[in-house]
């Protein structure tokens, strides 16, 4: 009986607290407002920098391309040096290692070459087609092997260079049927293996002239 009693209370009380919410115009109870939006995430990191062609303009194809004059642009983009510091003449400001010799066509050109090191050149090519390239080298022992690549593409496969004789004797290496497309696109040149000096070559400039 006394139990009735107590549960008769109870459902009064809940009854007497649901018309007081409605004449007051309460509504239920909101919860917690949700927490505002953390901050915003960070921009995805910037892609790297472009290079740009040395002296403004790209490289022609057919044409003549000295070897000091790669793409401006940081190492790792523009170039790949094994040595921090220019071992050679203050032709640029680069940690590429180029050489002042009187026998270059330019007066300079790459030496101190290391297996792993590449040089980009920024070119245009005028007609799709076969090309023969045509390379001044100088190793006074056999020296290593290096390829050349366009718009990703190895063109050359690898190319050895001989033993010249000395440091400062040139000697022309050739390469025929070098297939190339057209437009403007990078060039890369990459050292793939030293010779017996201890080097890949010095080098002083990549010539193309188109092929019948």
């Amino acid at each position: 009986m006394k139990l009735a009693t107590i549960s008769r209370t109870a459902c009064l009380c809940i009854a007497i607290a649901s018309l007081g919410c409605a004449a007051s115009g309460a509504g239920p109870v909101a919860g917690p407002s949700p927490p505002a939006s953390g901050p915003s995430p960070p921009a995805p990191a910037p892609a790297p920098a472009a290079t740009q062609p040395f002296r403004g303009a790209p490289h022609a194809i057919p044409g003549t391309i000295e070897a000091e004059d790669f793409d401006d642009g940081p190492g790792g983009v523009a170039w790949h040096d094994v040595d921090p510091e220019n071992q050679g003449a203050p032709y640029r400001k680069t940690g590429v290692d180029v050489e002042a010799r009187p026998d270059a066509s330019g007066g300079h050109g790459v030496g101190w070459t290391k297996a792993g090191e590449w040089l980009v050149y920024t070119v245009d090519v005028a007609t799709a087609g076969s090309y023969k390239l045509e390379i001044p080298v100088a190793s006074p022992a056999p020296g290593g092997t290096f390829h050349i690549e366009l718009g990703g593409a190895d063109v050359t496969g690898l190319i050895q260079a001989p033993n010249t004789g000395s440091w400062q004797k040139l000697q022309v290496i050739s390469r025929s049927g070098v297939k190339l497309e057209a437009g403007r696109q990078p060039m890369r040149v990459v050292m793939d293996s030293e010779g017996e000096t201890k080097s890949v070559a010095d080098i002083d400039f990549f010539r193309f002239t188109r092929e019948p």
